[in-house]
């Protein structure tokens, strides 16, 4: 699962993902889907990534395929720049599914539990 957010706005302040970043390692992150049910992640690691550097290779580590469920959070962080308004990085928050309440026998066997 791969989910973005912004860290602010620029006239506006703190955003949803304002404190993301600081997130510590083991942290839980609980998502709620529409049906209710919740699935609780655990924080793997958080990590910073320049836009520059960002290659095939390095997305493939963000967002590609994984051997257990994962959640990536991905929001704009490091320096910004105020001539582009832009941040120069981004901030990845990679977690693992750790327990899902509330969800139906058939999501279960789809997710492998």
């Amino acid at each position: 699962m791969v989910m973005s957010g912004h860290v602010d706005y620029w006239d506006v302040g703190p955003a949803v993902f304002w404190t993301v970043a600081d997130l510590p390692q083991g942290a839980q992150i609980h998502v709620q889907g529409e049906n209710g049910a919740t699935h609780t992640f655990e924080v793997e690691w958080v990590k910073t990534y320049e836009v520059a550097g960002l290659t095939p290779e390095v997305i493939n580590e963000i967002v590609g395929p994984t051997d257990y469920r994962a959640i990536a959070l991905i929001s704009r962080g490091g320096d910004f720049n105020y001539d582009t308004g832009e941040y120069l990085s981004r901030t990845i928050i990679r977690g693992r599914l750790v327990d899902a309440e509330g969800v139906t026998s058939r999501l279960i066997r789809r997710l492998g539990f």
